[in-house]
């Protein structure tokens, strides 16, 4: 009965042994298995924080492009202002030098026609004293009418006679006493002036007064 006694005791021993060295293993694995959770978990965190910063990064990186999108877009549209001004100035310099050629360019025939004006005008003003006669009315309205022909394409005539004198549009090459007049007024008007939609042609010639 000993033997079978140290025998039980023994194989307790070992069992208890068994299930110690068993549970420490157990709670190896779990201490290791904790460890690795740890681990792991660190390592996410550490992923998420360099995830975070990588985001960041990115972020930044992208906001750099937008300004740099916006600068270069609002300098696209800057530019792009200018040339739609500057095609508008263009284009009114176009229409302004368009308006002036065509109001303008009668000036040489005006000009050829000026002595032909400034004939007649001669005629009425030696035949003064011969109004009654019927070829000096005739030549009267047709000067007129030529006159009146004229107007309608811009082309009006300077006289002044009784007015100040100005000289942006007279010529004065001669000076006379007058009683009836003050000084610097005009006394005669020898020729006349023309001007063609407000630009002189030419100054009318006058004398003026003392």
């Amino acid at each position: 009965m000993g033997r079978m006694d140290d025998k039980v005791s023994e194989l307790r021993r070992i069992l208890n042994q068994k299930k110690a060295m068993e549970e420490q293993n157990q709670n190896q694995d779990q201490q290791a298995q904790e460890n690795e959770d740890n681990i792991e978990d660190e390592n996410a965190q550490s992923a998420d924080s360099s995830s975070e910063n990588q985001g960041d990064e990115t972020v930044r990186a992208l906001k750099e492009q937008i300004e740099e999108l916006k600068k270069a877009n609002s300098m696209q549209k800057d530019m792009y202002l200018r040339k739609v001004a500057e095609f508008e100035n263009f284009q009114k310099r176009l229409k302004k030098e368009q308006e002036q050629h065509s109001q303008y360019a009668n000036e040489k025939i005006l000009e050829e026609l000026l002595p032909v004006l400034d004939s007649l005008d001669m005629t009425l003003t030696h035949a003064t004293d011969r109004k009654d006669d019927p070829l000096v009315s005739g030549v009267e309205l047709t000067f007129k009418q030529f006159l009146a022909a004229l107007e309608k394409y811009g082309i009006k005539q300077i006289s002044g006679e009784g007015e100040d004198f100005d000289p942006n549009v007279q010529e004065a090459i001669s000076t006379e006493k007058s009683e009836d007049l003050e000084s610097g007024k005009v006394c005669k008007v020898l020729r006349k002036g023309y001007t063609l939609h407000g630009r002189l042609i030419r100054a009318a010639m006058v004398s003026v007064s003392e």
